[in-house]
């Protein structure tokens, strides 16, 4: 038999599972805040932007998994993210 893998995500070749996604995100985001606050590296800046439409695709995609639509979604409150 054929051993099963996860498939490839189009956001960054990352895994299908939603909560490995958003952890692999983090953990980016965290390295990309670091280098932003230690280094002042700029071309962070822009990885960490990236980063954020991902997690922004993650969320669409987990809002229409549960059948919600994208458009019928409200701001919420601010959250406080590392």
């Amino acid at each position: 038999m054929a051993k099963e893998t996860a498939p490839k995500t189009s956001a960054g070749g990352g895994t299908a599972d939603p909560a490995a996604r958003l952890k692999e995100i983090r953990a980016r985001v965290a390295e990309l805040r670091r280098r932003i606050t230690a280094e002042k590296d700029p071309k962070a800046v822009t990885e960490l932007r990236a980063e954020a439409g991902k997690l922004t695709e993650l969320i669409g995609e987990l809002v229409r998994a549960a059948g919600g639509k994208i458009g019928e979604t409200k701001k919420a409150d601010t959250v406080v993210w590392p």
